[in-house]
């Protein structure tokens, strides 16, 4: 039971992890179709850690139920040192622990699996949390590079514009004499 409540813990860890990446995918670097498919994989990780926790409390249960070893009485004794009518309760009992033992050790491999899947999360968002440093001191360089490459296309354009006028007004100047020189 302590097992199904620390995967428990560990899904709800997940559950916070993802909520942050749904609430900016793009931080992240994921699509939105990412973030559904990761909260649908928390969502069954939640339901499987629920089933753990609810079979755990029914072992714990039917523990609980199981009539007490009864000690050496009179009669027969067998292998155990029991009368042969106590012999086969406590075998029943002992089979019935060895299967809850064995289906305890099965939740406690859910809970580990639930835990490297949480490891694994979180390991994934401290990567992409440092690609995204990277790629934000890449982006601001080049903002700072586009800003002053802007700055001086707009000084050339400002010197052009002037070049352009006197250009045109040369221009129309010699067409003016050219055009007396030619009907004259």
């Amino acid at each position: 039971a302590a097992a199904a409540r620390g995967c428990a813990a560990q899904v709800a860890e997940l559950e916070a992890a993802v909520g942050a990446m749904a609430r900016d995918p793009a931080r992240f670097g994921l699509a939105p179709a990412q973030v559904t498919e990761r909260c649908a994989e928390v969502a069954e990780l939640r339901a499987s850690c629920e089933e753990l926790e609810a079979r755990a409390r029914e072992l714990e249960a039917q523990r609980g139920r199981l009539p007490p070893v009864p000690g050496p009485g009179p009669g027969a004794e067998g292998a155990w040192g029991l009368a042969d009518e106590d012999e086969g309760a406590f075998s029943a009992q002992m089979e019935l622990m060895a299967r809850q033992d064995t289906e305890l050790d099965g939740l406690g491999q859910h809970a580990a699996m639930v835990g490297r899947l949480g490891r694994e999360i979180g390991a994934e968002l401290d990567n992409q949390a440092l690609l995204l440093d990277d790629f934000g001191g890449e982006v601001d360089a080049t903002h700072s590079r586009l800003r002053a490459a802007t700055q001086k296309v707009g000084r050339l354009l400002k010197k052009n514009a002037k070049c352009q006028w006197a250009t045109i007004a040369v221009l129309l100047v010699a067409l003016v004499i050219l055009s007396w020189l030619a009907f004259r």
